[in-house]
């Protein structure tokens, strides 16, 4: 068993050897060397490599890949707004009492429809 630099995190280390015997792609001796030295070009160019071994186990992948910027952004409050802008968006002719009415009307139709057939 190759030993683990001190940089790497071994429980990430360890979810990532066990996601690949999971999808059946156990590593090798020598495939554990090529990712240990390509996670040291990770480190030696300024990244993260336990992110990298992270998004690799999250996506199921053989190799490791960069991780893409994830912005966290307050989703509610980005679905509020868009839902604001979706209704200040709505034409006011569509809220005139008149169409209020014909909706009103139809929905009624609808529901007497509805008690018919039941």
């Amino acid at each position: 068993m190759t030993p683990l630099p001190a940089y790497i995190d071994p429980e990430a280390w360890s979810d990532y050897e066990a996601m690949r015997r999971r999808i059946k792609k156990p590593m090798t001796q020598r495939i554990v060397k090529q990712k240990l030295a390509l996670l040291q070009k990770v480190k030696d160019a300024g990244h993260d490599p336990n992110a990298w071994i992270d998004a690799a186990t999250n996506g199921h992948w053989l190799d490791f890949y960069e991780p893409k910027a994830q912005e966290i952004s307050h989703k509610a409050s980005s679905a509020a707004e868009k839902t604001q802008a979706y209704l200040a968006s709505q034409t006011p002719e569509e809220s005139t009492p008149e169409r209020r009415a014909e909706v009103a009307a139809m929905l009624s139709r609808a529901k007497s429809a509805i008690r018919r057939v039941a």
